[in-house]
C-alpha cells in the first residue's frame, strides 16, 4: 500500500518532468492488465457474472483501490477499512 501515495505524489509532479507521465501509464496500464485477467478467469470459471466488461470493471478497480488508499492516507496505513469496504460493494456488484 505505501506505492499508491508515492505514486499520488508522482501524478502530481508530472505536470513538470514530462521523463514521469510514459511511467505512470505503464504502471497503471500494467496494473489494470493484471485486475483484467483475474476477472477473465472469474468469468471464465463461473465466479463472476458473465455480462461484464473486464476492461472497464479493470480501470474501476484502480480507480477504486487508488482512492480509497489515499483515505488512508497520511493518518494510518494499517487500516485499510476504507479499501475494504469499498471492495467489498465492488465485488458484491460482480457476483449479484
Amino acid at each position: 500500500p505505501w506505492c499508491f501515495p508515492v505514486m499520488a505524489e508522482l501524478k502530481l509532479i508530472a505536470a513538470h518532468l514530462p521523463e514521469l507521465p510514459p511511467i505512470i501509464i505503464a504502471y497503471r496500464n500494467s496494473y489494470a492488465a493484471g485486475f483484467v485477467q483475474i476477472l477473465d478467469q472469474g468469468i471464465e470459471s463461473g465466479e463472476l457474472r458473465p455480462d461484464i466488461h473486464p476492461t472497464t470493471c479493470a480501470d474501476a478497480l484502480v480507480a477504486l483501490v487508488e482512492g480509497a488508499l489515499l483515505n488512508c492516507y497520511p493518518a494510518d496505513m494499517t487500516d485499510t477499512t476504507p479499501v475494504t469496504r469499498c471492495l467489498d460493494a465492488f465485488v458484491a456488484r460482480l457476483i449479484e
